[in-house]
């Protein structure tokens, strides 16, 4: 499983996250999954003891719902710098991505190869005929 390949570059938590991740993958999907809670459990136990310290971060309280409903009332809802930036805080919110996958520290450093443009955004739907938003990311980390 890709969780050796983790081991030693990422903390537990996070790699806990992305077999997570992969599971309910596979449960919205409809897919099989073969694992059962103690074998992940087994095998998350040494991944987490590897992690270097550069990979640990101080924990921060997790952002809400209420929270983005109370800063979309704050926003003035003509403006474009604040409908874009509650378009981006939404939408990373609600996908699995990181908010550095999305947005730019400065404006002077977009480059189409890494930042993602309105052309790589388009409308589907899934197997189970729910429409989705799909944003194709030219590079990830």
């Amino acid at each position: 499983m890709f969780v050796s390949a983790l081991a030693g570059s990422y903390v537990g938590q996070t790699i806990q996250g992305y077999v997570y991740g992969v599971h309910a993958w596979h449960t919205l999907n409809s897919l099989p999954w073969s694992l059962h809670k103690d074998q992940i459990n087994t095998m998350l136990k040494g991944p987490a003891k590897l992690a270097p310290p550069s990979a640990k971060q101080i924990l921060r309280e997790p952002i809400m719902k209420e929270m983005i409903k109370v800063i979309g009332t704050r926003l003035q809802k003509g403006d474009p710098l604040d409908t874009a930036f509650f378009a981006r805080l939404t939408m990373v919110f609600y996908s699995t991505a990181h908010i550095g996958e999305f947005t730019l520290k400065k404006l002077d450093a977009f480059n189409p190869q890494l930042h993602i443009m309105p052309a790589q955004v388009c409308d589907d739907t899934d197997r189970n005929g729910f429409h989705t938003k799909v944003f194709a990311l030219p590079s990830t980390k």
